[in-house]
């Protein structure tokens, strides 16, 4: 059984990013994702401006304007439409956010994580997970387990993890075709 400090469930935006942050640290990370490959697919259309920032700060602000989409400056929007937004008292570098598709953000995020030397392991969604006083053990799908110090929950508003904890969603969850 492999081991490492962290297991991130969930290769979207939030689990690749957490995994890079932590890898930055020097803790080992594992991601696990239930999804063989990528969607393609967008449920995010963009960046804020501090996410924008944080990019900066990473190195990875040159990579996602690479892959943005152009458009004309109007401060923010809302569903795709421009809504002005004052942002001058944020005294931010980048003051309209960036419109990138979700899928291209995950392309940039999982190559940082990769070149860090985190596993992304696709196709192995989680199961189960045993918690003891010294950790987690994660039960994959095709059976691989793999042993954490933690396990952290990056896998949306349908997540496993919180259903295998039994724990309650208290906001409202977005309905797709799954």
């Amino acid at each position: 059984m492999e081991t490492v400090d962290v297991v991130v469930v969930g290769a979207g935006p939030t689990g690749l990013m957490l995994a890079g942050e932590l890898a930055l640290g020097g803790v080992s990370v594992e991601v696990v994702e239930r999804e063989p490959v990528p969607s393609g697919q967008s449920r995010g259309g963009g960046v804020n401006q501090r996410t924008a920032e944080v990019l900066a700060m990473r190195g990875l602000l040159a990579a996602v304007l690479g892959r943005a989409v152009p458009r004309t400056s109007s401060g923010g929007h809302f569903a795709g439409l421009p809504v002005p937004l004052d942002v001058t008292p944020w005294r931010t570098r980048h003051p309209d956010g960036i419109v990138v598709p979700q899928d291209r953000l995950e392309e940039i995020l999982q190559a940082r994580v990769r070149e860090q030397g985190v596993e992304v392991r696709r196709g192995a969604g989680l199961t189960g997970l045993v918690q003891d006083a010294d950790g987690v053990t994660a039960e994959l799908a095709g059976g691989a387990r793999v042993r954490s110090r933690f396990l952290v929950a990056c896998d949306g508003g349908h997540s496993t993890v919180r259903r295998l904890v039994g724990a309650d969603f208290p906001g409202k969850v977005a309905r797709w075709p799954r």
